[in-house]
C-alpha cells in the first residue's frame, strides 16, 4: 500500500517537534551568550572611560601642583592619585598591581592595563583571542643568522599557536620572526634521527646552537630563549605545527604531513633567503628531518642549517594590544 500512514505521520511530526525544540534551545542560547558579551563589553567601555578621565584629572593635578612635587615623577604621581579619584567614585572595588587597575563591579572582576602615557586597555587572555601570525612581545632580541639584521622584542617573535585552533597543544606557542642560529645534524651527534629528535624537543635548553659573525662564531644554549615567568618550555617548529597555522592564516587544507611547497604569500614560514630544520623525521627515510628552503620543504642527514625556537608560554597569560603587537601582561 503506497502512501503515508497515520503513525509515520505522527512519528515525522514528532521528530519534527524535537528538531524544532533543539533548534529553538540552541538560537536561544546563542543570544542569551551574545547578550552576555555585549553587557560585558557595554560595562568595560564605561569603566575604561571612567579610568582614562580619572587619569586626566591626575595630569591636571600633577601639573597645577608641580613646583610642589619634589619626591616621585609625573607617572608615578598620576597612578597614585588615579587610585584616589576612581575610590571617590564608590562604585567598586578597586586595587592596583603590575600596572593593571583591578576592579570588582557587579560580582566580576575587570583588569586594565595603564601606559606610562595614561593609555587604558582591558586585557584579553592570550588563548583564544591571539592569532596565527600575530607579533607578540617577547623580551629576546636576536640577529637573523643568513642577513645579519637584528630583531628586537615587539618585531621578532609572532604566533605560531593560539591555543584552540585545530592541532592546537591547548597552549599559546610563538616563535621567532626570523631564523636566529644554526644547529648541526650529524653522524658524529646523532646515531639516529629520533636521536636528534628527543634533543630538540625534550632537552632544548642544553642543545648547543652557533651564529657566524664573519669569522668569529658564538656559540649559545637553547636556553637563551626562556624567558622566567613567561616561558614554560622551548622547542622547535615541526611539521605538523607549519601545515596546522598554514591553514589558519591562509584558509588552506593541507594535511598534517603535507609536504608541498609553501606560498610565497606566506611570511611566517616562506624566507626567500635562509633554511631551518624542521623537528619531523622524514617518512622515506628515517635517518633524514624535514627543512624548509624558499618555501620548498626537504629532507637532509649531516647538515647544519637555521633552527626556529617555539616558546611555549605560560596557562592564563594576558595581554593588550599595543600598535599592531600583543604584549603580555603578568
Amino acid at each position: 500500500m503506497n502512501g503515508i500512514t497515520l503513525v509515520t505521520l505522527v512519528v515525522t511530526v514528532i521528530v519534527l517537534l524535537i528538531l524544532l525544540d533543539v533548534s529553538l534551545t540552541m538560537a536561544n542560547h546563542l543570544i542569551i551568550e551574545k547578550s552576555v558579551t555585549a553587557a560585558t563589553q557595554t560595562i568595560e567601555a564605561s569603566l575604561q572611560e571612567k579610568i582614562e578621565i580619572a587619569w586626566m584629572e591626575a595630569e591636571i593635578d600633577y601639573w597645577e601642583n608641580e613646583k610642589s612635587i619634589f619626591d616621585m615623577s609625573k607617572e608615578e604621581y598620576c597612578r597614585k592619585q588615579l587610585i584616589k579619584n576612581l575610590a571617590q567614585l564608590n562604585e567598586f572595588d578597586i586595587k592596583e598591581e603590575n600596572n593593571c587597575i583591578k576592579i570588582r563591579y557587579q560580582n566580576k572582576e575587570y583588569e586594565f592595563y595603564i601606559t606610562s602615557e595614561g593609555k587604558v586597555s582591558c586585557t584579553q587572555l592570550l588563548k583564544g583571542n591571539v592569532k596565527p601570525g600575530d607579533y607578540i612581545e617577547y623580551p629576546v632580541e636576536y640577529k637573523d643568522v643568513y642577513t645579519d639584521k637584528t630583531y628586537t622584542a615587539t618585531n621578532g617573535w609572532r604566533v605560531l599557536d593560539d591555543g584552540v585552533m585545530k592541532g592546537t597543544t591547548g597552549k599559546v606557542r610563538i616563535i621567532s620572526a626570523q631564523v636566529p642560529y644554526k644547529w648541526s645534524y650529524t653522524p658524529i651527534k646523532y646515531q639516529t634521527s629520533q636521536e636528534a629528535i628527543n634533543d630538540l624537543v625534550n632537552n632544548f635548553e642544553n642543545v648547543v646552537l652557533e651564529y657566524n659573525y664573519g669569522k668569529a662564531q658564538e656559540f649559545v644554549k637553547g636556553s637563551i630563549f626562556k624567558v622566567e615567568g613567561i616561558a614554560e618550555k622551548v622547542t622547535t617548529l615541526t611539521l605538523e605545527d607549519l601545515n596546522y597555522a598554514y591553514n589558519e592564516m591562509q584558509q588552506t587544507n593541507r594535511a598534517p604531513d603535507d609536504i608541498s611547497s609553501l606560498s610565497e604569500k606566506n611570511d611566517l614560514f616562506y624566507f626567500a633567503t635562509g633554511f631551518y630544520w624542521l623537528r619531523t623525521i622524514s617518512k622515506q627515510n628515517d635517518k633524514n628531518i624535514y627543512y624548509v628552503r624558499n618555501g620548498i620543504i626537504e629532507e637532509d642527514y649531516n647538515s647544519r642549517m637555521g633552527i626556529r625556537p617555539v616558546i611555549e608560554l605560560k596557562e592564563d597569560l594576558k595581554g593588550i594590544i599595543d600598535k599592531n603587537v600583543w604584549k603580555i601582561i603578568k
